[in-house]
């Protein structure tokens, strides 16, 4: 099974691998908006293409301003030698049972983290809903 960088940060109390994660969201949406330039280049100028173009122009910059963000955490570099089994036992056990309440906005990684949270539980379920609303309409058999 792969297990995501992100959940290996938090087991190894490491914010040094979400780097690596967020940089693969990055690259992915980069390819995304560069086809969906070509799309649009090539004269299909369908809802699915626009809704990409608009999503890559808003979330480009955002996510350039959060990969900074996050090499500006006071973090070591990731090194193989704090993966041990003890390690792994107790962030097992601290992801498991501690929880900080908390109302504090760098707690939430100031506005990046709100920003994260507003995008990936509001307007990510209604961009994936339009897209297959829309996909729906053209693969309609």
């Amino acid at each position: 099974a792969v297990v995501s960088t992100q959940s290996t940060g938090i087991i190894l109390h490491t914010d040094s691998l979400m780097f690596f994660e967020e940089f693969s969201w990055f690259l992915m949406f980069v390819i995304n908006t560069g086809l969906n330039i070509a799309f649009l280049y090539h004269g299909n100028r369908s809802t699915l293409v626009i809704l990409s173009l608009v999503h890559g122009a808003l979330y480009l910059p955002w996510q350039t301003l959060h990969l900074k963000y996050i090499l500006s955490l006071d973090d070591p570099p990731f090194s193989l030698s704090i993966v041990t089994i003890s390690r792994i036992l107790a962030g097992l056990k601290r992801a498991v049972w501690y929880r900080k309440r908390s109302v504090v906005r760098e707690d939430w990684g100031g506005w990046i983290g709100e920003s994260w949270m507003f995008c990936y539980w509001i307007l990510m379920p209604i961009w994936l809903a339009t897209i297959t609303w829309e996909y729906e309409k053209v693969a309609a058999f």
